[in-house]
C-alpha cells in the first residue's frame, strides 16, 4: 500500500508538471529501467516505480484524472 500511495504521488506530480513530449518519455524509460532492478531488490520500490510508469501509459502524458489515482490505490 505504501509503495502505491507514493507511486500515485510521484505519478500526480509528474502530469502536474505538464512535461513535454521528450522529458516525459525520458521519465518514463527511467522508471521502466528501474522496475527491472527494483523487482529484484525491493518489493515496495518496485511498486513506487511502476504505479507512476502505469499511469503515465495509461495516459499517455495527459493530466492524469483524480478517479484514476483513487483507483490505483484501491486496488
Amino acid at each position: 500500500m505504501a509503495g502505491s500511495l507514493f507511486g500515485v504521488a510521484v505519478a500526480a506530480v509528474l502530469t502536474a508538471f505538464n512535461l513535454s513530449a521528450l522529458p516525459l518519455a525520458q521519465t518514463m524509460v527511467m522508471l521502466a529501467g528501474l522496475t527491472a532492478w527494483l523487482r529484484l531488490r525491493n518489493y515496495l520500490a518496485h511498486t513506487a516505480a511502476m504505479t507512476p510508469l502505469i499511469t503515465l501509459f495509461l495516459d499517455a502524458g495527459r493530466l492524469i484524472e483524480g478517479g484514476l489515482l483513487v483507483d490505483r490505490l484501491v486496488q
